[in-house]
């Protein structure tokens, strides 16, 4: 548990160093989304120290407006399910500074206010998505970026304690009508 504790902690500091200012990173911020955030009330389904609750994209958002630390300390890190309807797919790269490489990345925006960034290949389904198509996603929430809340659930391979890849653990699954 303890292990599991300090790759996800180690996870999301990297996570968050990739998506701060520096100039590696401008391919990421390039792709960004900049259409005004039209939530609905959509809630997923996330996973808390208190058990399941329900909550929305646009009240994840109001939460990290208000107190950004009480975001990070109670959402950022947790599990979430939503179904949503895809609003586009863009395609990026992220710099993982552990393994000292750039990964090939999806980031699926839901009309609901949600964008799932996914490692390309592990998800070669998401070529065949378009604007419209509802899926349900199973991913960690990791923060809020332009009214968006961002999820990503990856987890490192270790070998004789080194790092030596990240692996992908989002569940992408399409949702038939």
């Amino acid at each position: 548990m303890r292990i599991l504790c300090l790759i996800l902690s180690i996870m999301t500091c990297v996570f968050l160093l990739a998506c701060s200012d520096t100039p590696a990173n401008e391919k990421i911020e390039a792709v960004a989304t900049t259409e005004p955030f039209d939530p609905t009330e959509t809630k997923a389904t996330l996973m808390t120290q208190d058990g399941a609750i329900e909550i929305s994209s646009k009240e994840l958002c109001d939460i990290y407006t208000e107190n950004a630390a009480k975001f990070y300390s109670k959402y950022s890190g947790r599990t979430a399910t939503i179904t949503g309807t895809v609003k586009k797919v863009e395609i990026a790269e992220q710099t993982d500074y552990s393994l000292g490489k750039t990964l090939d990345i999806y980031i699926i925006s839901l009309e609901e206010g949600w964008r799932i960034t996914v490692f390309q290949y592990s998800h070669p389904e998401v070529i065949d998505f378009s604007a419209g198509d509802k899926i349900t996603v199973t991913s960690m929430i990791q923060n809020v970026w332009e009214r968006n809340v961002t999820m990503q659930l990856a987890s490192y391979v270790f070998r004789d304690g080194q790092i030596i890849n990240v692996e992908d653990e989002t569940i992408i699954e399409i949702v038939n009508e």
